[in-house]
């Protein structure tokens, strides 16, 4: 090999080695930028997931009153997204990667859902912020005559439900049905009779407890069973209904958490300040203008929910309807069978209200038989 050859392999050398450092060093900084979102000029942006009934409430009263406090006081930049839907089909969303930072479901079940998917840690603990009791709503004046969750299994009733496999409001609503008998009386037979009597009146389905209040707005059914806040909201936004508290009925239970393995290292600090906000005084206050009856109102008591087994109608009978927001879209609607599920207990929690005339009076705390306090 001549001098002049081992010059040129030298040189090349050289030029080869500096560009694997310049490589190394750009995938470096590329990953730090997407991974930790190291980018001073930008603003932080956050994403949160929440079920379909929290729209407004969060779009117009928590968005923007964050906003404006995180930027006043860490003279930062911030964007917050949005995306509404059931809040299960949101937890199996974001189990299949939907880039949420936080999450506010409808119950703690669904945040329990993350767990098994290793988004969050199986010692983190959700924050309940809130509190709505389960109501029926009628037509003005309710021309059916309905006073109690009994009343829903009279003949010719037509029944809207949300979707329980989809469905947040789904679920408590079973819950507070089955509930109403067996929270006063302890009769599993009776309470799963009136569930199979009320579930006979169910002729249409929508995957969440919004899309479910819009078929009745359109004029479908008679009557649906919902959370007390959505139907106030209906109220305010001139919808003609009548709202029922039934005797006993439940109080259900939001829950929000932060999706740890989903946020960088920049968002960290906009999540957690967005968590401490929701049950703060000005968080607390904006729920309550939105009919959230507010967490610091209420006590927190350990219950045993029970899961009732009962034998329910196929789906394939009931028409499910496709309603509201993208993110409703792809929600399963035929997990429900003819099959009897068994029974069991599962721990959750609920709040009942402590004496205030515009919570209305407790009636009944925690027993030893693990039943939750109610409202009568």
């Amino acid at each position: 090999m001549t001098q002049i050859q081992k010059v040129i392999r030298s040189h090349w050398r050289k030029i080869g080695a500096g560009l694997l450092g310049f490589l190394f060093i750009a995938s470096t900084a590329y990953y730090g930028w997407q991974v930790y979102g190291i980018d001073g000029n930008s603003p932080v942006q956050l994403i949160v997931y929440a079920f379909s009934t929290q729209e407004e409430v969060f779009t117009q009263g928590i968005f923007p009153a964050f906003e404006q406090s995180w930027e006043s006081t860490t003279d930062t930049d911030l964007i917050i997204k949005g995306v509404f839907g059931p809040s299960g089909t949101l937890a199996g969303q974001i189990n299949l990667g939907a880039p949420a930072d936080v999450a506010i479901f409808s119950n703690e079940n669904h945040i329990n859902w993350l767990k098994i998917g290793h988004l969050i840690e199986d010692d983190v603990q959700p924050l309940f912020f809130g509190t709505s009791p389960v109501v029926i709503v009628t037509r003005p004046g309710n021309p059916a005559g309905i006073e109690d969750f009994s009343d829903l299994s009279q003949p010719d009733l037509i029944l809207l439900h949300a979707d329980p496999s989809s469905s947040g409001a789904g679920e408590w609503s079973l819950i507070a049905v089955y509930g109403n008998i067996y929270l006063e009386t302890g009769d599993e037979s009776a309470s799963l009779k009136q569930l199979q009597e009320i579930w006979h009146n169910v002729k249409l389905m929508a995957p969440s407890a919004r899309a479910t209040l819009t078929l009745f707005e359109l004029g479908a059914g008679d009557a649906l069973i919902t959370y007390e806040q959505d139907a106030l909201l209906a109220q305010d936004r001139g919808v003609a209904l009548d709202v029922v508290v039934p005797s006993p009925t439940i109080l259900t239970q939001p829950a929000a958490v932060a999706i740890n393995e989903n946020i960088t290292r920049s968002e960290q600090d906009a999540a957690q300040a967005f968590l401490d906000f929701l049950s703060s005084t000005q968080g607390q206050a904006i729920f309550a203008h939105y009919h959230l009856r507010p967490a610091w109102r209420s006590r927190w008591v350990t219950i045993t929910m029970v899961v009732f087994s009962f034998k329910v109608i196929s789906c394939s009978s009931i028409p499910c309807a496709e309603i509201g927001s993208s993110a409703e879209v792809g929600s399963s609607h035929n997990k429900i069978s003819g099959s009897t599920a068994r029974a069991r207990a599962k721990h959750n929690r609920c709040c009942c209200p402590v004496e205030s005339a515009e919570a209305g009076a407790l009636r009944r705390s925690l027993t030893s038989s693990h039943k939750p306090a109610v409202l009568k």
